[in-house]
């Protein structure tokens, strides 16, 4: 098989792991992404958002972390990894890390994806929760205009 033909393979495999991803059907998804990862036959990170994704919503949120984590090391600025990174921390209870990821994206990029994020957190502080985030979640929505109501 010629390169060109690696990379029409490649992409039929994608497809059909964004498929099969989208009809919630995770197992053979995974497979699909994790036989990419080893052919190394696919851009890399795309790979592991959809990889991340699967592993999330298979609850298998220590794996989600992990392909997410190695994600934003590839491409620091996609908002999209970043917050799939931030909900799998907040399901595993990793607050700390959590709001560090967020931290971490928001420092040098706005906020898209993450806005309701930090909405829903200012709710959240509003009812008595998430109080020692409170001067970091604040410090979020000041710097994305999203207007705090007291």
């Amino acid at each position: 098989m010629n390169k060109s033909e690696n990379l029409e393979t490649a992409q039929l495999k994608f497809d059909e792991a964004k498929k099969l991803q989208s009809n919630e059907d995770y197992e053979p998804a995974i497979a699909i992404y994790k036989s990419l990862l080893r052919e190394n036959s696919y851009d890399k990170f795309e790979v592991l958002v959809g990889l991340g994704a699967c592993y999330f919503f298979s609850n298998s949120i220590k794996e989600s972390c992990e392909c997410l984590k190695e994600a934003t090391i590839l491409e620091s600025n996609n908002e999209t990894a970043s917050l799939g990174l931030y909900l799998s921390y907040v399901e595993s209870e990793e607050y700390d890390l959590a709001i560090n990821e967020m931290n971490r994206y928001l420092y040098s990029n706005d906020a898209d994806l993450y806005r309701d994020t930090i909405v829903e957190l200012i709710e959240e502080i509003k009812r008595g929760n998430a109080i020692e985030f409170k001067e970091k979640i604040y410090g979020f929505a000041t710097k994305n205009g999203i207007v705090i109501d007291e």
